[in-house]
């Protein structure tokens, strides 16, 4: 059973702080979020909350998890204001399991469980360059074309061949192989590496 310590909750929130005070700054703001400038109102943070959000989770909100972000929002903005309601439903967005943490559950099929299409995204984006899957990958994911195994491994190798996916792929050889220790290695120091050569 996974379990939160505290400590990570706390710098776990220490970053969501962070990371939502700098977005609402009054130079990053109209960046990001155009219609801060122009509407800051409850619309404006709910484009925010379905665009970002579905960055941040990899997938899309449902409408209930858009309404409870929109109801935060309300709370803190009521005695505040549109910023620093904002800031604190991004708080409470970066701190989601949603976003922390990876779901590869899939839903039942027939016996077995079927992983959903930004389930899929996430897997192949994750385990070949080891980052969120990108807008482009989403959307194949989104109109079905990685329902197909032809079409996952074409992916796999399109990742693969980017500057991530061989980053990926070495750092996978050295954490398995080890490799790098033969550096600080002898022959004395290990054995087997003499017998090995007897036979080559």
């Amino acid at each position: 059973m996974l379990v939160v310590s505290e400590q990570t909750a706390r710098e776990i929130l220490e970053t969501a702080e962070d990371v939502a005070a700098l977005v609402t700054s009054q130079d990053v703001l109209p960046q990001v979020l155009p219609c801060a400038a122009e509407s800051p109102d409850e619309g404006c943070v709910a484009t925010f909350v379905q665009e970002y959000g579905e960055r941040m989770f990899r997938r899309d909100l449902d409408a209930d998890e858009v309404d409870d972000y929109l109801e935060l929002y309300g709370t803190v903005a009521s005695q505040s204001d549109f910023v620093t309601g904002l800031r604190w439903t991004m708080v409470a967005m970066l701190q989601s399991p949603h976003l922390v943490y990876r779901f590869e559950l899939g839903e039942p099929s027939g016996g077995e469980r079927v992983l959903r299409s930004w389930e899929l995204a996430g897997a192949l984006a994750y385990n070949y360059t080891g980052a969120p899957p990108s807008d482009e990958l989403r959307a194949l994911a989104e109109s079905g074309g990685l329902d197909d195994a032809d079409a996952r491994v074409q992916q796999a190798r399109t990742l693969l061949a980017t500057d991530a996916g061989r980053e990926t792929l070495g750092r996978f050889f050295r954490d398995w192989l080890d490799y790098e220790q033969v550096t600080t290695k002898s022959r004395n120091d290990v054995p087997e590496f003499e017998s090995c050569l007897l036979y080559t």
